[in-house]
């Protein structure tokens, strides 16, 4: 049953643990994969970077998600009835759920491309055939980290801009 009476903070704060156990879920699978497509012997230490890396934001990101909620929404923080948000409440709170959904879900792929360009520039001759980084790839998930950061960041001056048309 949905609680009557929740903060904005708490509300980001269940979407950014949403992210946290998508990350873990992501970065488990990832090391998995690594140990199971490595040679017998053992895989490269520099394969399981990307998986680890995964797991370890993942388990900040839970530990951190209260203050992460109450930054996301600072400044329209208050409890508020389901029934008496206003129209300036509700574009804000969909401007931050978009703005986190695109930032929280290509951060991800970000980091992976650019811990992937990281081995390619180390040690290419490490790189398996047929691997390649594709700089859309990296820009298009640098983009839209970018987009969805800048859109929580300013979702309470358009929520208001918005409202009052």
């Amino acid at each position: 049953m949905f609680a009557k009476n929740m903060k904005p903070s708490q509300l980001a704060q269940i979407i950014v643990r949403l992210f946290a156990i998508s990350w873990f879920l992501h970065g488990v699978i990832q090391t998995v994969g690594v140990f199971a497509t490595s040679s017998p012997n053992s895989p490269q230490p520099m394969f399981l970077v990307s998986g680890a890396l995964a797991v370890l934001l993942s388990v900040f990101t839970w530990i951190f998600a209260p203050p992460l909620g109450r930054w996301i929404a600072r400044g329209n923080d208050q409890e508020t009835m389901a029934t008496t948000i206003s129209f300036q409440q509700l574009l804000h709170a969909m401007l931050i759920g978009i703005g986190l959904y695109l930032a929280m879900g290509s951060i991800g792929s970000l980091i992976n491309s650019l811990h992937f360009f990281l081995v390619l520039q180390a040690s290419p001759e490490s790189v398996p055939k047929g691997m390649s980084l594709s700089l859309y790839d990296l820009s298009k998930s640098a983009i839209t980290v970018a987009v969805g950061s800048a859109l929580m960041i300013s979702a309470a001056h358009w929520s208001k801009k918005l409202a009052n048309r």
